[in-house]
């Protein structure tokens, strides 16, 4: 997958973050009083010209009440073809030395490859 433009991105974004804000009624300056910044900040971040951080972003996010994904402009897709945390586990599995590990060691591994899958 092909990300846009770094332009493009933050465009979007702050495209995102005007629409939201304006459909519920927040102006600028509540939404830069917030975010402890000022009105024009929030301009720029909603022409695209100000790149907030993600702690920003989430910030933005809790204040209009939204998940913070329905903000960023891009949805990654998983490659099919990675591989999965239980094929790495049935890997380690098969491919761990019983002569290079102690059972104890096995486990530990075994165990943490198990909180992957949760």
């Amino acid at each position: 997958m092909e990300l846009p433009s770094i332009e493009d991105f933050y465009n979007e974004l702050g495209e995102k973050i005007k629409v939201e804000r304006l459909r519920q009624r927040i102006s600028q300056e509540e939404l830069a009083e917030y975010l402890n910044l000022t009105r024009s900040s929030i301009i720029n971040l909603e022409k695209g010209r100000h790149r907030p951080s993600v702690y920003q972003i989430l910030q933005i996010a809790a204040m209009l009440n939204i998940e913070y994904i329905k903000l960023i402009p891009v949805t990654l897709k998983v490659d099919k073809n990675t591989t999965t945390n239980e094929q790495l586990k049935e890997k380690v599995q098969s491919e761990l030395d019983p002569n290079e590990f102690d059972h104890k060691d096995k486990n530990a591994v075994l165990d943490f490859l198990s909180l992957l899958n949760k």
